[in-house]
């Protein structure tokens, strides 16, 4: 006589619940969205570090130029192609600004540039670049470049100046006697509002933003109130360089 094992009740599979699929999704977008912001911070730090470092070569190469011809280039303008903007027959003629570009093409500057062959940052923004005024303290011509180092003296009213603060200079001031500043504009060059950055971006040449004045603000970094990263030259680290290549005094 055969048995009859017992049968127990068939219960389907359903799979997840929509709870238990909300919470997994949940789960998924907060890992998710912190790995992109993490990706995120860490590619602005790269470009951030790529900048400083093209900076130090922008650097290295006016100081070979001002070996090589005893002054410092004139800025490049958005139709100077790249090359500093002067009568380039006459190699102590005046800037035609103050305010412009880093001159790359002047300078043998290899990097990627745009349209109107301006040297770009890594957001595909150019480099900016100021020198001083043209006048008594130009550093731009070799023959008053050499005037001011015999003379021993730099009247500041004619340099450019490097601050912490953004309102004329008014707190702490960095440099008082800057030949050159250079700087790239960060990551929000296109949306840029803060008073500190527009400090150093208040005019224009064309279609792009340049500084207007003879102050430039340095400060903190902070990531929606300023992101430039602004170098400068001393005129004495200058005038060691032309002294050890013969150009002074």
């Amino acid at each position: 006589m055969s048995s009859v094992l017992p049968t127990r009740p068939f219960k389907p599979n359903n799979g997840f619940t929509l709870i238990e699929m909300a919470v997994v999704l949940l789960i998924l977008g907060t890992l998710l969205g912190g790995l992109l912001g993490a990706i995120s911070q860490v590619t602005e730090n790269t470009r951030r570090s790529t900048a400083r470092s093209d900076l130090e070569r922008i650097e290295d190469a006016l100081f070979g130029y001002a070996q090589m011809h005893g002054r410092l280039p004139c800025p490049a303008t958005d139709t100077s192609n790249g090359l500093e903007d002067r009568v380039l027959t006459d190699p102590n003629s005046n800037c035609t600004s103050t305010y412009g570009f880093i001159p790359n093409a002047s300078l043998n500057l290899s990097g990627r540039i745009n349209d109107d062959t301006l040297l770009l940052d890594p957001w595909a923004n150019p480099y900016r670049y100021a020198v001083t005024p043209n006048g008594t303290e130009s550093f731009t011509d070799s023959a008053t470049l050499s005037t001011v180092f015999n003379s021993g003296v730099i009247d500041s009213a004619d340099m450019l100046r490097v601050c912490e603060d953004e309102t004329n200079c008014a707190g702490t001031v960095i440099s008082e006697l800057t030949p050159v500043v250079f700087y790239s504009m960060g990551a929000d060059w296109t949306a840029t509002t803060s008073a500190a950055e527009l400090e150093n971006v208040g005019g224009t040449d064309g279609v792009y933003l340049v500084a207007a004045d003879d102050d430039f603000i340095d400060t903190e970094y902070s990531e929606d109130i300023y992101d430039d990263i602004l170098y400068w030259m001393s005129p004495y680290v200058l005038f060691g360089f032309l002294v050890e290549a013969g150009r002074l005094p």
